[in-house]
């Protein structure tokens, strides 16, 4: 005996320590729904992912931005070694092929300004390079300098791309910046659903619990009550097989409590080693949303209308082009500068001469097939699908707008019904519970009773789920805080530290 004592003495000590050392491990955060939201939006891989897409339609827009600040490039040629055979003019007049070896190098600084309102193209340039013959008598080296030169290239009757990327680009932007906050606020919904997932699954177990602890006294009540005579055989087998499903519901119940707190967990950023308890909160702020309100500010905010504007601008975009590439083009390209060469540097930027260059490219389509016209025609049939698209895309958009706002406005009262039937239901059990103690009802009422109360304790919180998630759902389409009564705002400055 004193062995076995020992042995026992032993085994609780490491199980002691174990379960110490795990509880120590283990953290325990209470969180209400507020907070939940506020770390799902500053941390969980969904507000990640949105921060990266924001930031890389940032810089897109810096590159198009780029596109109009003057650019600064340096071009150089290293050396440039070449030994050939070529042909030389003799003093006969005849031609005669030697052998030639020659040395250059170059090197130009340029700045380049694309011009957005005509297309153009304007640059200013400064060159030097120098040629040494190799294997030459007399004087083997000779300079040539551009001090200065300015060019300028203009299509004519051509598309014009900076024309509509100045009207296209800068609304790209803006949609990013709403598809962020739109983001944050569908990351809300989901931490909402997750939430009350969770809520569910813990006052489940709650519920289970106390089910589990109230079905093993009712039976065991039975129990006596059979064995003095006063209750037949078939309601204690009824009460035992509500013992036996309330340790199966218990046992289901600790197992959804697991698993729906290791969805929350992980969508918050947390390992395992943190343990999150829920708080629920019965306050809800009472108001309702104005439908015309809602209706303007989601035309004005939702990225959706400013996509719908974006495909209708890109459809047109199209049209532009197809239309300037079915008929000629021209190309005017005109330079001015200063320039002269020497046999050495000092003499190769003495007394520049001036030199001009203007030349007029035309390219005349005389037979294409029609293809030039298909593509015009094609692109003009693409407007008018997309213009239809959009007209039918806004008017489903308005429409599920004054849905959701509908839905939302009705949640106040659905929800003030759940939590009367809560407290109705918990009252009708405890009485019921009460009454069968001493005898006056039998067990199929206290069952449906006990049903009653769970049922109505899971749609009170379903009732509180609906009217957070529809809540979020109309932010996320207007972009507006009705609670508050402000925009939802967001320092996009921060977002790029």
């Amino acid at each position: 005996m004193d062995i076995n004592k020992r042995i026992f003495s032993v085994i609780v000590c490491v199980n002691l320590l174990f379960n110490g050392t795990a509880f120590a491990q283990t953290m325990v955060k209470s969180l209400s729904l507020p907070q939940v939201i506020q770390l799902a939006k500053d941390q969980s891989l969904d507000s990640y992912v949105a921060r990266n897409k924001y930031i890389g339609s940032y810089w897109q827009y810096r590159t198009y931005k780029a596109d109009y600040l003057p650019s600064i490039s340096l071009d150089a040629t290293l050396p440039d070694l070449n030994r050939s055979i070529v042909r030389q003019l003799q003093d006969d007049g005849t031609d005669k092929f030697v052998s030639q070896k020659t040395l250059s190098n170059y090197g130009g600084l340029s700045i380049s300004q694309n011009v957005g309102f005509t297309g153009g193209a304007l640059s200013v340039k400064s060159e030097l390079e120098r040629v040494d013959l190799l294997d030459m008598e007399g004087e083997s080296s000779s300079y040539r300098a551009i001090p200065l030169s300015l060019t300028y290239v203009q299509p004519l009757f051509a598309f014009n791309p900076y024309r509509w990327d100045r009207k296209i680009e800068p609304l790209k932007f803006e949609e990013a910046k709403k598809n962020y906050l739109a983001e944050l606020e569908g990351i809300a919904q989901k931490a909402v659903d997750l939430f009350y997932d969770q809520m569910l699954d813990q006052i489940n177990l709650r519920m289970a619990e106390t089910n589990y602890a109230n079905a093993d006294t009712i039976y065991k009540i039975a129990q006596g009550r059979y064995n003095i005579g006063t209750i037949a055989q078939n309601e204690l087998l009824q009460t035992e097989l509500s013992f036996l499903n309330a340790g199966s519901s218990l046992n289901e119940a600790r197992l959804n409590q697991e698993v729906s707190r290791a969805r929350l967990r992980s969508f918050l950023g947390y390992n395992e080693k943190m343990d999150l308890n829920l708080v629920l909160s019965d306050e809800i702020p009472q108001f309702e949303v104005d439908v015309v309100k809602a209706k303007e500010l989601a035309l004005a905010n939702n990225p959706l209308m400013f996509g719908l504007k974006l495909e209708e601008m890109q459809a047109e975009r199209q049209v532009a082009q197809a239309r300037a590439e079915n008929r000629f083009r021209a190309d005017l390209n005109a330079s001015f500068g200063l320039n002269q060469s020497g046999a050495s540097l000092k003499k190769a930027y003495q007394s520049p001469e001036d030199w001009e260059r203007l030349r007029v490219g035309l390219s005349i389509p005389i037979l294409d097939w029609g293809k030039g016209k298909g593509k015009y025609r094609i692109a003009q049939s693409n407007r008018e699908v997309a213009r239809l698209s959009v007209r039918q895309s806004a008017v489903d958009f308005e429409q599920n707008v004054y849905l959701q706002v509908m839905r939302f406005n009705m949640q106040d009262e659905q929800l003030s019904i759940a939590i009367k039937a809560d407290a109705i239901a918990q009252s009708r059990y405890e009485v019921t519970k009460s009454r069968y103690f001493i005898g006056k009802v039998g067990v199929l009422d206290l069952n449906v009773a006990l049903t009653e109360k769970d049922q109505a304790k899971r749609a009170y919180v379903e009732a509180l789920r609906r009217y957070w998630s529809c809540y979020y759902s109309v932010r996320k389409l207007t972009l507006f805080d009705f609670q508050n009564q402000v925009s939802l705002q967001q320092n996009f400055d921060d977002i790029l530290n």
